[in-house]
């Protein structure tokens, strides 16, 4: 008796052919991760670049005397945003139905966790207003306010409350000096309208449209802005600046879940896990020509990577 047998497998043609597919697409699945990869960094390398352009002709145009030696210092004269920022659709919102949210977590080794930039130019004299709300979730030791003279995020004023107390300061190198502290309660959910009218010889601090307090001394201009500091969780609205004439920003007709397009700009903190080093030194040993360096690094799976770029700047 004859048996048939019916076996069903896989034929030597067929196992190679499948290997030689999947060899292939390893191959392709490899490629494209190399483009990516590639695309990645190249994306970085502009950033840098920019980065560290910015940085160089920002610190070429300083006054002579500014330029102070210093090696692989934070980057200086250049302000950035910093910290989780978006416009949300809230309650409270003041006027509308819209508020300028930070949110809580980050910080700066300055006890920063948010400072966003307003879209202006940099002056002193001036009439800078905002409403500002902690919420309740903030942690203990929270402070909320407004910024001005700003430089960068070790060089600026700002006018803050904290559940106890009402704080002007001046931040020079990193270091905050109190001009001005009112010991008041500030409760959590509850808006405080904030003011400081500034000139080059001083600065009136007035809360819910009452003077509290005329500082006088030298002032510095700079950029304005909104601050958060030790983890606060804030809304901001209605702000307005009056100099040359007045500018204002409710946040109502921007588009919830991101920061105003007015008021993004890219910065250093927007890439992550960068740094930015700034070296001045006297070149060739002579006190009266700088040779100013920024250099720009980044994490990458090859690496660190960095961009460098240098100038020379005469003092004649």
């Amino acid at each position: 008796m004859r048996k048939i047998f019916n076996q069903s497998g896989t034929s030597l043609i067929e196992v190679t052919a499948a290997i030689g597919i999947a060899g292939i697409m390893v191959m392709i699945v490899g490629a494209v991760s190399v483009l990516i990869a590639m695309d990645r960094g190249t994306k970085y390398r502009s950033w840098a670049a920019s980065l560290a352009q910015e940085e160089l002709e920002t610190a070429f145009n300083q006054p002579f005397a500014n330029l102070t030696n210093r090696a692989n210092a934070d980057f200086a004269w250049v302000p950035y945003n910093y910290g989780s920022w978006q416009v949300l659709t809230s309650a409270s919102a003041l006027s509308g139905a819209k508020v300028y949210e930070l949110k809580n977590g980050d910080s700066l080794p300055n006890s920063i966790s948010g400072l966003a930039l307003a879209p202006f130019s940099q002056t002193a004299a001036m009439t800078y207003e905002a409403s500002v709300r902690a919420v309740s979730d903030s942690p203990a030791g929270w402070r909320a306010g407004m910024t001005f003279g700003i430089i960068d995020h070790n060089n600026y004023y700002r006018l803050s409350f904290s559940s106890t107390n009402l704080l002007l300061e001046q931040i020079a190198s990193g270091t905050a000096t109190t001009l001005y502290t009112l010991s008041q309660s500030f409760s959590a959910n509850t808006w405080y309208a904030l003011k400081v009218i500034a000139t080059s010889a001083s600065i009136q601090v007035w809360v819910d449209g009452l003077l509290k307090n005329t500082y006088n001394g030298t002032i510095l201009g700079g950029e304005i802005g909104l601050i958060g500091l030790n983890g606060v969780h804030a809304y901001f609205d209605d702000a307005s600046i009056t100099a040359s004439g007045t500018t204002s920003w409710n946040f109502d007709s921007d588009a919830a879940g991101l920061p105003p397009d007015s008021w993004s700009r890219f910065g250093l903190y927007d890439f992550s896990g960068a740094i930015g080093k700034l070296t001045i030194a006297d070149y060739g040993g002579d006190p009266d020509i700088k040779q100013i360096t920024a250099r720009m690094e980044w994490p990458e799976f090859q690496g660190t990577r960095n961009v460098t770029l240098t100038t020379l700047k005469s003092k004649y």
